[in-house]
């Protein structure tokens, strides 16, 4: 998933959805980041790109959506939607 802040957008996965780093590298080509998360009991992965403005970059028209649940009272359901009301407000 593309990205405009890298740490921030990790903050995010790692603070309210509970994911973890798996790895994380910079692009020397393009002068972008990539980094990849795994959920905490599961098996799908994110990876999130960010590249400057400018950078030439490739889409290949491809992806996958895939979705994600939690218990509804898990801690995980609880923190993600007090974030989500606070996201969908802010610009």
């Amino acid at each position: 998933m593309r990205v405009r802040d890298v740490d921030r957008s990790i903050a995010f996965y790692t603070t309210v959805l509970g994911m973890r780093v798996t790895w994380r590298m910079k692009i020397r080509e393009t002068g972008g980041e990539i980094a990849v998360l795994k959920s905490p009991r599961g098996t799908q992965r994110l990876e999130l790109n960010w590249y400057p403005r400018g950078a030439a970059t490739v889409s290949t028209g491809r992806g996958t959506n895939s979705k994600t649940t939690w218990p509804s009272r898990s801690p995980t359901s609880t923190r993600f939607s007090a974030t989500t009301a606070a996201i969908s407000v802010s610009s």
